[in-house]
């Protein structure tokens, strides 16, 4: 395993080195130091005394005092920008940008003044456009921590116990996905990424009896991983279910909330940001949690949505350090509305990204992510990926006839075996595509 931080207490190092040696453990195959020094640390800590006094506000019609500063002082600094030349007066006179964008070029997305040994590199999983990969900091990632927490609390107290694995992250990829232990010098607490797929660990028994030894008290992960654990039913009672990366049915998040006990937030978020907005209820409007993230919806043509209208959700600012963004449209779509009470909107009828989930023959699933993980290494500009109601698989490719072609029939020929498999090509009036979708 990695050597551990100078910083780590003692209690916390025995408490690290007993997780990663314990029997029942799963097979770690990635495991993560604290890479926060002293300063980043502070900065954590900063951002998390911020996410409590200075909540998202503006009114309507107009923009909060921190943007325009903002924007003067990164503009020069990130050279997708300053390609551009001198920043616009007006937020709304900026072309805004897209996913191809940073796709094409992350690197020309990062600010010239963050150090390069700094950097972490991040992979969407394609559930809503191709995958790329996004840059991010290690201040980005703990301050996670803090900001799941705030929006918690407007449910929940969530009480971590010092040097316990209370915050657990499922995943239920079949290929890919790291499983990582950790310690939080923000927490105080162990961390964990698990899968709950039975080949991750020494015996399939292992996956039921390390969750309720350790007993976490949160527990983030996909509506798919919340659905597999589910149907393994450890004896676990976590004070906090956090739902993420895709869209959460309502049944689903009964379902969780009926078997756990426990009450779930819904988390619109994304790789590129973090954590956007959540939801505490079913059915109910996603409350903006980031101080410093201003939210638009616009039309396709760029303009303004009006009052009510249902339009793509377009970012600014974030606390991705990393990759501050201007005008960045999501693909998420929802209905930007005021309540007279509020100091900032909040976001009605979002349409997040559905959950993609693909069968093998013999009944098996397969998630998106297990797909965009194996053919990673063809490096496909756009791909599309559609089984339709009879289990067949349809494959859509810039070029359906190269090379890339025959590699990638291989590769998902190992994730579904005797699943027949077509190549087709990939529509060029479109520079966008959803890439998975089934029957």
């Amino acid at each position: 395993m990695s050597t551990l931080p100078d910083h780590i207490t003692p209690s916390g190092a025995e408490a690290y080195r007993t997780l990663v040696e314990a029997p029942g453990s799963p097979i770690w195959t990635h495991p993560r130091e604290d890479r926060l020094t002293p300063a980043m640390r502070r900065e954590v800590q900063a951002f998390a005394a911020l996410v409590r006094t200075h909540p998202p506000a503006w009114h309507p019609g107009r923009q909060p005092a921190w943007l325009d500063p903002w924007l003067e002082r990164i503009w020069g600094h990130v050279p997708a920008l300053a390609r551009r030349g001198p920043r616009p007066p007006n937020l709304g006179d900026i072309t805004p940008t897209s996913r191809s964008d940073l796709a094409a070029d992350p690197a020309a997305h990062v600010p010239d003044d963050i150090a390069l040994d700094e950097l972490l590199a991040y992979s969407t999983s394609g559930t809503a456009s191709a995958p790329m990969t996004v840059p991010s900091h290690p201040v980005t990632t703990a301050s996670y921590y803090p900001l799941l927490r705030h929006a918690a609390s407007w449910i929940v107290d969530v009480d971590l116990r010092p040097d316990h694995l209370d915050w657990v992250t499922v995943i239920s990829q079949e290929v890919g996905g790291y499983v990582i232990p950790s310690w939080s010098s923000t927490t105080g607490t162990l961390t964990a990424q698990i899968s709950l797929h039975a080949d991750r660990w020494r015996t399939p028994a292992d996956i039921g009896t390390f969750l309720a030894d350790h007993d976490p008290r949160v527990i983030t992960g996909d509506p798919v991983a919340f659905d597999v654990l589910l149907e393994l039913d450890p004896s676990i009672h976590p004070q906090l279910l956090v739902s993420t990366a895709s869209a959460l049915s309502a049944g689903l998040r009964e379902r969780l909330e009926t078997r756990f006990g426990a009450p779930v937030l819904d988390v619109l978020s994304l790789t590129e940001t973090g954590p956007v907005a959540v939801s505490t209820t079913a059915g109910g409007p996603h409350r903006l949690v980031q101080p410093r993230l201003f939210v638009e919806t616009l039309r396709p043509d760029g303009s303004p949505t009006a009052e009510g209208e249902q339009g793509e959700i377009v970012l600014t600012g974030g606390m991705n350090r990393a990759l501050p963004l201007v005008r960045y449209r999501t693909g998420d779509r929802a209905t930007l509305r005021w309540t007279p009470d509020a100091t900032a909107p909040v976001l009605d009828d979002v349409e997040g990204r559905p959950v993609v989930v693909f069968r093998t023959l013999d009944g098996g699933r397969v998630n998106s992510h297990s797909v965009t993980v194996a053919l990673r290494p063809l490096a496909l500009p756009r791909l599309t990926l559609h089984q339709d109601g009879d289990g067949g698989l349809i494959l859509g490719l810039d070029d359906p006839d190269g090379p890339d072609a025959t590699r990638a029939l291989t590769l998902l020929g190992e994730l579904f075996p005797g699943s027949p498999i077509a190549v087709v090509a990939v529509p060029t009036d479109r520079a966008k595509v959803v890439p998975y979708s089934t029957d």
